[in-house]
């Protein structure tokens, strides 16, 4: 029933300018007394010029504020690049920037560009900080070994926000994704003064001029999460994103209060929730990150966005009831990435050719007790021999353990595993099959002993992302992992998270230290997941 109730969702928000947005009224976390970020109506010919950045390459072990590598920001960059190009905007793009020069000289560019009533945005994403109340944002290889070193090697956001008042009198958005938590909690005290006046987090003492709006991802204070496992954006860029793409005709106190909403949602069971707030002077004009669009439109976006909150409201339900479900059990479900060093070998029935039919006609055959016997059988093992209630303790009594995530064709093909599929009938009746072999256009399914080749296109009209794989896990006893421990384990925690995320990590090169970082990236996991969000690993959780 809870597929039917998405797949209705899903329709009717896709049903209509296919933008699904949401529109709402002036954000609660805001400080913004503007009037809204809408493109315009001037009679006057302005242009668009937005400047994205987005650091990701950092190396710990390059300076003593010990900044990790982040997965997400040259991705957020890039994602953002896209939507405000489409949105009209003419965009810079620069990723990676090494050093406070390379930042400078883009920033430099991006102001040579716009004219004097021109509107500007400048967004951000990577590592930052605040010095006596001054916010800074940081390059790859910002050389800070004390607190002198700050103002030479990292940017103020300052400067960037004084370019764009001297270079336009148009409308100045700031957007500032960073401030992710990397500096250990003890680092200040044992740095025995030599970081004087650094603290986590962006000030709120950067003051907007006229007309211009500062955009956080964040509470002042306060750190700002990454992207969940296996997501290529940022918790807050991916809904600011989703909601640019849906809700181009939105004033903007509608549009970042939607965002604002979405974050809060999704980070509501972690010890603090993200709280995205804004500061701004905006006068005259209502203004849109597109065309402001007819009344007639904002309305229909107003409905879409009141349908995707009940969806939203909705599946926060369905996580409820599954965690309390979990809890009544006593099952420990905690998962883990597949580590592809044993591959096994299919049965030769799976070499004959598919069979050529519907997707639908077949649907009716398959059942989870075949797909479990068959995904056992590529296994080398008889599913039906086998001790347990569920398929998962089954595969335990073998050294094996199930991942399950919800994710794309290829994820499944980055594990290189036989995967188990759900796909949802037109009836709403949910059917499990095997995907065995991997094409670039199609995709081979076994029900028991028959095979059959789909093309990716038919499958994804029917699929929702779910699948589950069989890995062998590390022949391990762990100890009990949560912030503030030094082991080893941890080192093998923050390798398996990097494989799941598809980051390319160094072993050599990870720290042991379980930090507030790898506690965020551990409850997002769990909460993908389905477990109780504690961000504590060990024993009872394997």
């Amino acid at each position: 029933m809870m597929y039917r109730y998405l797949i209705l969702f899903l329709s009717l928000i896709i049903t209509g300018c296919s933008q699904n947005d949401t529109e709402q009224s002036k954000g609660t976390g805001s400080s913004t007394p503007s009037t809204a970020i809408t493109h315009s109506a001037s009679a006057e010919k302005t242009a668009r010029i937005a400047l994205v950045i987005g650091n990701s390459d950092y190396d710990e072990n390059f300076n003593k504020l010990q900044l990790e590598k982040l997965r997400n920001p040259v991705n957020d960059a890039k994602d953002m690049a896209t939507v405000l190009r489409h949105l009209g905007f003419e965009v810079i793009l620069k990723t990676n920037a090494r050093k406070k020069t390379a930042m400078k000289q883009a920033v430099r560019e991006f102001i040579e560009r716009l004219g004097q009533h021109d509107e500007a945005l400048f967004y951000f994403s990577g590592h930052g900080f605040q010095q006596n109340n001054i916010n800074y944002l940081v390059p790859l290889r910002a050389d800070i070994h004390n607190d002198i070193d700050i103002e030479g090697e990292a940017l103020p956001a300052k400067y960037v926000l004084k370019q764009m008042e001297r270079a336009t009198r148009g409308v100045k958005l700031m957007i500032l994704d960073a401030c992710r938590e990397s500096i250990p909690d003890d680092f200040f005290r044992k740095s025995k003064g030599a970081f004087a006046g650094v603290t986590k987090g962006f000030s709120s003492s950067l003051n907007a001029p006229m007309n211009t709006l500062i955009i956080y991802a964040t509470a002042a204070n306060k750190v700002s999460w990454g992207g969940l496992p296996g997501e290529r954006n940022s918790v807050y860029t991916k809904h600011l994103v989703n909601v640019l793409r849906q809700q181009p005709h939105a004033m903007v106190e509608i549009l970042l209060k939607e965002v604002r909403y979405r974050v809060v949602q999704e980070t509501q069971d972690a010890d603090e929730p993200q709280v995205p707030w804004e500061s701004g002077s905006l006068v005259g004009q209502a203004f849109c990150f597109g065309d402001c669009g007819s009344e007639e439109q904002r309305k229909l976006e107003q409905e879409r966005a009141e349908l995707e909150q009940q969806r939203l409201e909705l599946e926060q339900q369905r996580i409820q009831l599954a965690r309390e479900k979990a809890r009544q059990q006593k099952e420990a479900r905690f998962v883990e990435e597949a580590n592809p060093i044993e591959k096994p070998t299919p049965p030769p029935s799976l070499t004959s050719p598919p069979q050529e039919t519907r997707l639908l006609d077949v649907l009716p055959k398959a059942s989870t007790e075949l797909a479990f016997t068959v995904l056992f059988n590529l296994w080398n093992l008889d599913y039906t021999s086998l001790v347990g209630d569920k398929a998962c303790q089954r595969a335990a009594t073998q050294g094996l353990a199930c991942l399950f995530r919800t994710g794309t064709w290829d994820d499944i093909r980055y594990f290189n595993r036989p995967a188990v599929i759900e796909l949802v009938a037109n009836s709403g009746k949910q059917h499990h099959l095997v995907v065995t072999h991997l094409q670039k256009d199609t995709a081979i399914l076994a029900i028991g002993k028959d095979t059959y080749e789909f093309s990716i296109h038919e499958i994804n009209e029917h699929w929702l992302g779910q699948f589950l794989v069989l890995w062998h896990p590390p022949m391990l006893e762990p100890p009990v992992l949560k912030k503030g421990t030094s082991h080893k384990a941890v080192i093998w925690v923050r390798k398996h998270l990097d494989i799941i995320d598809g980051l390319s990590s160094k072993p050599h090169a990870l720290s042991p230290r379980f930090n507030s970082t790898l506690k965020q990236r551990i409850i997002a996991f769990q909460r993908q997941h389905k477990l109780e969000p504690d961000g504590v690993v060990g024993k009872k959780r394997c």
